[in-house]
């Protein structure tokens, strides 16, 4: 029987085991190359970002949080202030419409294919853009009346330095209804808007003083 060397036994293993850790550390240094390709490039959330700034004395980077949001419409600044009377003249084309839609109203309510509910709610219609007309005119008059007192002021305080005076709106109705009894007196109309201003009161005071108080009233059950 022969007996095995060892020796070549000891090279042989360690030359099969220099093969396969030479083999390992290839594939694994290749596979590490592939992963890496590509990749972002990472940095460390213990370090602060940088911020850039404009350049310049005196200019700072507001943060998100303090900066806020604002509807360029609703800014003076950039859409300007409301002017009544700018804002009626850009719209005076509506009055045009709302005439004609109240002569067509007019027309609906003569003709005799109208139902009897139909003119009710068109002469509702009607009495409702009658007073809404009515409530234009007396703020487009307030509004003339305030810019007429505004526009003297303005002009005595820089004639004369005198302080600024703001006129309250009970002068302002004072001013109008001294002017437009002027303009009836004018025309002969005085005595006929002062005797329905009359019967308006008197039938405001009868209904007044025909209803009984609060205390007296008794709520049947």
């Amino acid at each position: 029987m022969v007996l095995p060397d060892f020796d070549e036994l000891r090279r042989q293993k360690a030359k099969l085991i220099g093969k396969s850790s030479s083999s390992g550390s290839s594939s694994s240094s290749a596979k590490k190359t592939a992963s890496e390709k590509n990749k972002p490039l990472e940095f460390s959330c213990k370090k602060a970002v940088h911020v850039p700034r404009p350049r310049g004395q005196g200019l700072t980077v507001k943060s998100s949080k303090s900066a806020n949001t604002a509807d360029p419409r609703f800014n003076p600044e950039v859409s300007g202030g409301f002017h009544s009377g700018r804002f009626a003249d850009d719209f005076s084309f509506l009055d045009d419409y709302r005439q004609s839609e109240r002569s067509e109203m007019k027309q609906r309510l003569s003709s005799r294919k109208t139902s009897e509910e139909e003119k009710q709610d068109i002469e509702r219609q009607l009495t409702r853009m009658e007073s809404q007309d009515i409530a234009r005119k007396r703020a487009s008059i307030e509004s003339s009346v305030r810019d007429e007192l505004r526009t003297r002021e303005r002009d005595l305080i820089e004639k004369t330095g005198k302080k600024a005076y703001f006129h309250p709106r009970s002068m302002v109705k004072k001013i109008i209804q001294d002017r437009q009894e002027t303009d009836l007196r004018k025309s002969g109309k005085w005595e006929q808007f002062n005797a329905k201003k009359e019967r308006r009161q008197v039938a405001k005071e009868r209904a007044t003083s025909s209803m009984p108080p609060r205390s007296r009233r008794v709520v049947e059950v």
